[in-house]
């Protein structure tokens, strides 16, 4: 699929970065391309989205994940074009999901993608990097850059919500990273802290929480309507 050639898509519109025109939808503002036409652009500034599995070992309240399925990508059919559209200049790769970080192939992906000479990014929950081993293996393999998802500061709260897990697990995580930023090719940790109606008191015991830690950005997301006295 291919965004519409319009004013209101272009990232750089100064409304669009604002916040003031409304994201793109995919049924609405795209269309479907041969990959022989793809290939005709220049891809330096694309980003390619890929999901290993839509599989997720949480179950949060407002997850838009379409199917939560243990069944994983073909990598094998889908490397082949990967390396074409590397020819055509594609750069940057987001592995998302599902949780990309328990996926089966998520690491012989990031190997393949590094070899490359990919940058590669992962939407996370991130509670997987608890096991240091494992996060070692992650970012040898090719992790450049992680994006976070921090659900509640509350251990109670973060259960209710996601059906599993906890803040303290993912705030042991959030040192693990931290700590390899620098490493290898690992060098970007942001954080997205996703605020609910019940959570905007505890934004100020996350930023405690996070002192010292190397953290390149932190993002509030607001996940329902508020009212102007909430926020």
């Amino acid at each position: 699929m291919k965004i519409k050639d319009s004013p209101q898509l272009n990232p750089n519109n100064l409304l669009r970065q604002q916040g003031m025109v409304k994201p793109p939808s995919f049924t609405e503002d795209y269309y479907p391309v041969e990959l022989k036409q793809l290939l005709e652009d220049d891809l330096h500034s694309a980003q390619l989205t890929i999901e290993p599995s839509y599989f997720c070992n949480l179950h949060c309240q407002f997850c838009e994940l379409p199917v939560n399925s243990r069944v994983q990508l073909n990598w094998d059919r889908l490397h082949p074009v990967v390396q074409l559209l590397r020819l055509g200049g594609l750069r940057w790769v987001v592995l998302a999901g599902g949780e990309p970080g328990i996926a089966a192939d998520t690491i012989r992906i990031l190997e393949d993608l590094g070899a490359l000479g990919m940058r590669v990014s992962m939407l996370t929950h991130g509670m997987w990097a608890t096991n240091k081993t494992y996060l070692d293996k992650m970012i040898a393999a090719g992790l450049s850059e992680v994006n976070m998802s921090i659900k509640s500061v509350s251990n109670k709260q973060f259960k209710l919500l996601c059906g599993s897990g906890s803040f303290d697990r993912q705030m042991k995580a959030v040192r693990n990273f931290s700590e390899k930023v620098g490493c290898n090719r690992f060098d970007r940790l942001v954080l997205n802290y996703v605020v609910t109606q019940k959570s905007p008191s505890e934004i100020e015991y996350l930023f405690e929480s996070l002192q010292g830690r190397n953290i390149n950005k932190l993002i509030l997301t607001f996940m329902e309507p508020y009212v102007p006295e909430m926020i």
